[in-house]
Order: structure tokens, then C-alpha cells, then sequence
């Protein structure tokens, strides 16, 4: 079998053609037929009224070339957006005075903060963290 390229001159012209398929459809080459124009009652089911549709949908089975979810041993950890304070944040979480703050934070152990432009911002969870390990290291502290 040879494929030949298309080419005007065989077929004539493309509107031609068009035209020839369409009244070959049984339709009118000059005008299209209202019949395919879709329309919003077209789809409405000839009782009307009742709220259900004309078809009752029929239920998609699953097939075998759905992904299965992945059995995933270790569980995600949900990302989020860590809670950035200021110094006076920091001083009314802590309850403490500027100076003690500032001594507190030149300490080992103490949560760095970030550099925001030209001030320092400390991360919530860190500092309730940090609070939360100076309580357990506490003599006498309940266990």
C-alpha cells in the first residue's frame, strides 16, 4: 500500500471536502443543523421535575492499572511554618526582664535566633523546647 501525500489539487479544496462529508452526514453544507448544537435542555429528562437524572450512573469499578498507595513503613511528618517571635515576644514567653533575656540568650543551649534584616527573630517551638529541657534537668523535678 503507498501513502501519498496530501495534496490540494487531488482533492480539491479542503472546504470542498468538508462540505461533501457534511451533506454525506445528512446535514446542509450551507447552514450547521440545530440538532447538534448542544443545549442545556437537551440533557434534562423528558418528565421533568422529579430531580433525578434521565441515566442513573452506573459505578466505576477500580482496574488494575490504578497505583495502589505505597504501604509506607515510617509515618510522614506534616510540614509547617515555623513561628517566628521578637525579643519582646521571647521576654513575655520567658517572663522575663531585657538584661535576663539578653544573659540567657549568650548561654550554651539556648536557641540561636534568626537574622531578619536588622533584628532577630526566634523560632516558638525551640524556645518551648529549650524551656521544657531546663525543667526536666530541675533537681527534684517529677518524673
Amino acid at each position: 500500500m503507498t501513502i501519498r501525500p496530501f495534496s490540494m489539487s487531488v482533492t480539491g479544496s479542503l472546504r470542498d471536502f468538508a462540505d461533501a462529508l457534511h451533506r454525506a452526514r445528512g446535514g446542509d453544507s450551507r447552514k450547521a443543523p440545530e440538532a447538534t448544537i448542544p443545549t442545556i435542555t437537551n440533557d434534562l429528562p423528558e418528565s421533568g421535575g422529579s430531580g433525578a437524572s434521565a441515566a442513573p450512573e452506573a459505578p466505576v469499578a477500580a482496574s488494575s492499572d490504578d497505583p495502589q498507595p505505597d504501604p509506607d513503613p515510617e509515618p510522614r511528618r506534616q510540614s509547617y511554618r515555623p513561628v517566628l517571635i521578637t525579643f519582646s515576644d521571647l521576654q513575655e514567653l520567658l517572663r522575663l526582664r531585657r538584661t535576663a533575656v539578653h544573659e540567657l540568650s549568650r548561654q550554651v543551649g539556648f536557641p540561636v535566633p534568626i537574622i531578619v534584616g536588622r533584628s532577630k527573630r526566634w523560632i516558638r517551638v525551640e524556645v518551648e523546647q529549650w524551656i521544657e529541657q531546663r525543667a526536666a534537668a530541675r533537681k527534684g523535678a517529677p518524673k
